[in-house]
This record gives structure tokens, C-alpha cells and sequence, in this order.
């Protein structure tokens, strides 16, 4: 204690009522006096002296916190603001010089659960920035029961960040018309040299219409993926390890491959011997050939509820042959679509009309082999789309003859689609997007 604190100390006097008297005032005398003249009235009585007020000792400006110590005054905290004190609800870091020493989450017993209660609250940008404040919020935020539902979609995002998300212990992404651009180089543990390592849990994923400039891509991820239930590629690029990482998941139900390119036999033949639950299969516009017609009729699972192979535009491709096929194999189906096949006949739609009377919906646009006299024998359908097929005169007569049954009521599929009309922050009835 330097010299002034203790010339300071030695100054300070306390009076009867525990107030500092500065020496040389006439306060002391007046007080004195006071003192004396009520000391013989109060002499009879007797008060505890635990009941009496603790002192309370005001800190002059000359003195410095060490001093107050010395005191040993229990009343001197009131005398000292924490740093920290109009910061509780602001994390700081242990060694920042305003952070105060008091945890306030600690102080008032909020558990993890009630945290991570809070948490579900947020969207994903506001939970990464509280992932940011310290290691406790960073550890809840990174559990999985928030990371279940993410919806990038027309967003840019590159291929590490979809990994990191499937890591988290994502369920259902939404990546439709998402820019993802290749940022990872391959690595000696990549899940692209050992498709074995870090499964997943995603069981929902929209990668409708996706920009991407390599299949590996598709492949890197797909090799995750374990547990899926619906997919969709539309639009995009796939080859026979994309259709093998496909085939590894046997509870997919929906599938959209619509305008994919690469498909093949050995593809197809993986994708429909692994996934034996399927219910709903797209693969419009794919350029199939005969042998992939063939095998496919032959070998889709008898789940199959609804099916587009829509698109195959040379002849002899899709035949009637492969038509009676299809009946025999699916023979559940509620809804088929054979657009432009110019191959099918009037004897193909004769047999979908008899031997499938669980058909609801059928489209043959652009079926130029079929004769418009055919369409009458379809009474039975709730929907039946034949675009292009008859004249407007023919269309009212067709109305007329089939009271029931609605003609051109769709113009696009919606078969295994994962969104469909204005539901567009769901994909396969699967909110998504953040509330």
C-alpha cells in the first residue's frame, strides 16, 4: 500500500452511526455532543447486536479498490460494477477483458434441452450464428435434430458444404435449380474412392434440375446414402456408378429421373434389382432403347403404382409386345404414361383398358398408332390425356361419349415429382423450408 493510502486510512474515523468523519470539521463536535446527551436515555434499553445495520463505508475518491480489501468490509461489493454487467445476454470469450466472470446461462440453470428447445425456433442462419458465440451453443447447435429439414434450393452452395449438412445428420434436402460448384479435390479417404465410409441419414432429395459440372458429383453423394426413400435427378447427369448408388438403398419409393442423361442397361438393371419397393418411377425422356425397354418391363417390382416412360420416340422401340409385359409385371398400376411411342397400337390400349382394372389414369399423347375410335372404349378412366391424338370436333365427341372421364386434364406428369403445384416449400409432402 503506497504512502497516501495509509496517510488516507489513518484520517478515516467512523462516528456513533458509522458515517467516515473528515478531521478538522465541526461535525465531530456536534456530533459528540449528540452522542452524549442521548446516551443516558437509551442506556435502559438493550437491542442485539445482530439486529443492528452493517455499516456501510462509502469509498473516497483518493482510495483504491486494493485498500477496500485490506478492510475486510463485507459491504464493499455494491462499491464495484462488474465489467460484464449490462452484457448478460451477449456470450463473450473467457479472455476477452469485457466478458464478465459470471456465466449467466449457468447462473439461472438453463440445461442443454432447454437450449436446444430454444434453438429449434431458429433458421439455419441464425443457428450458425449462434454456433459462433462459444462451444457450448456450437456443440447443441450441431445436433442432428435440427439439421433434419434444409432447403437450398436456386441457391449457390458448394460441394463441401452439402457433405458438411449430410454430416450434421441432414434428412431431407431440397436442391432444385442449386448451383454446386466442385470445391473438394479427391482425397485418399473420399467417400468417392470408399463409398463404405460416413453413410448418411438423408432420405429425401430433390436435386431437380441441379447445375453441376461433373457426375462425380452425383456419385460422391449418392455413395452416401443408405436410407433414401424418394430422389429426384430431373434434368440431370447420371452413369453406372450414380445407378449402383441408387440400387444400394432398398426402401426408395419415389424415384425421378425425367431427362437424365447416361442412362443404360447395366444402370437400370442395378437401379431396379436393388430397389424392390418402388412406387412411383419417372424416367420421361431418357432415350431408352429397345434393350432398355425390355429389361425394364421385365424386371420393375410389382409395387410400381405409377410409371412414366414417356419419350420414346423411335420406332420399334417401345413395342405391344413389351406393353403386355408391363400388365403382367405391374399389374397394380393406377396411373401410366407412354407419351410419343409411336410403336403402340390400338391393341396395346384394348389390353391397359381390360387387364389392368386398377387403371385410373392414362396418357398416349402422340400415340399417332393408335385409332381415334379406340378412345371410346375407355369409359371406365377417371383421366385420360390424348394431346395431339384427335381434332377439336373429336375432342366433343370424345367428351360426350365418356361422361366420366375427364379428357386433357393434365398437361404435365406429376408421377414421383417432388413438387407439385403450390406446394413449393415441400417435396413429396415434406415441409422443408423453415416456418
Amino acid at each position: 500500500m503506497s504512502a497516501q493510502n495509509r496517510a488516507a486510512l489513518a484520517e478515516l474515523q467512523l462516528d456513533a452511526k458509522g458515517n467516515p468523519r473528515i478531521p478538522g470539521s465541526g461535525a465531530d463536535d456536534v456530533e459528540t455532543e449528540a452522542t452524549s446527551s442521548s446516551q443516558q436515555s437509551f442506556s435502559e434499553v438493550t437491542v442485539p447486536i445482530a439486529s443492528l445495520p452493517k455499516p456501510k463505508l462509502p469509498t473516497p475518491s483518493s482510495m483504491l479498490p486494493q485498500s477496500l480489501d485490506r478492510l475486510k468490509v463485507q459491504n464493499a461489493s455494491p462499491f464495484y460494477r462488474s465489467p460484464g454487467a449490462f452484457l448478460d445476454f451477449k456470450r463473450m470469450r473467457p479472455g476477452c477483458r469485457t466478458s464478465s466472470p459470471m456465466d449467466t446461462f449457468i447462473k439461472y440453470g438453463m440445461t442443454d434441452d432447454a437450449i436446444s428447445c430454444i434453438f429449434s425456433w431458429l433458421n439455419k442462419v441464425s443457428l450458425l450464428r449462434c454456433a459462433r458465440t462459444c462451444q457450448r451453443f456450437y456443440r447443441l447447435s450441431m445436433n442432428a435434430q435440427l439439421w433434419q429439414r434444409i432447403d437450398c434450393g436456386q441457391r449457390k452452395i458448394p460441394e463441401s458444404a452439402i457433405h458438411n449438412l449430410l454430416t450434421r445428420g441432414a434428412q431431407m434436402i431440397r436442391l432444385a435449380k442449386a448451383e454446386i460448384p466442385l470445391d473438394m479435390e479427391p482425397r485418399r479417404d473420399s467417400v468417392m474412392l470408399y463409398p463404405h465410409l460416413d453413410t448418411c441419414r438423408l432420405t429425401h432429395v430433390d436435386m431437380s434440375m441441379a447445375v453441376y459440372d461433373s457426375v462425380d458429383l452425383i456419385a460422391g453423394l449418392l455413395q452416401r446414402c443408405v436410407k433414401l426413400q424418394a430422389l429426384s435427378l430431373e434434368l440431370g447427369m447420371v452413369d453406372e456408378r450414380v445407378c449402383v448408388a441408387i440400387g444400394r438403398n432398398p426402401e426408395l419409393r419415389m424415384l425421378h429421373l425425367g431427362m437424365c442423361s447416361g442412362l443404360d442397361v447395366e444402370g437400370l438393371q442395378a437401379i431396379v434389382c436393388g430397389c424392390r419397393v418402388l412406387e412411383e418411377v419417372n424416367l420421361a425422356w431418357t432415350g431408352l432403347r429397345a434393350a432398355e425397354c425390355q429389361m425394364l418391363v421385365s424386371l420393375l417390382p410389382h409395387t410400381v403404382r405409377r410409371l412414366n416412360i414417356s419419350g420414346v420416340r423411335e420406332r420399334d422401340q417401345l413395342r405391344n409386345e413389351d406393353i403386355a409385359t408391363l400388365i403382367k409385371t405391374c399389374s397394380n398400376l393406377i396411373e401410366l404414361d407412354i407419351s410419343d411411342s409411336p410403336t403402340v397400337t390400338s391393341t396395346a390400349l384394348d389390353a391397359l383398358i381390360v387387364k389392368l382394372p386398377t387403371l385410373r389414369t392414362l396418357c398416349v399423347s402422340r400415340c399417332y398408332g393408335i385409332e381415334p375410335v379406340s378412345y371410346t372404349t375407355c369409359g371406365r378412366l377417371a383421366v385420360l390425356n390424348i394431346f395431339g391424338c384427335v381434332t377439336e370436333e373429336g375432342y366433343d365427341l370424345l367428351r360426350g361419349r365418356l361422361p366420366n372421364t375427364k379428357i386433357n386434364a393434365d398437361l404435365f406428369s406429376t408421377i414421383a415429382r417432388p413438387t407439385v403445384g403450390v406446394r413449393r416449400t415441400s417435396i413429396w409432402d415434406q415441409r422443408v423450408r423453415d416456418e
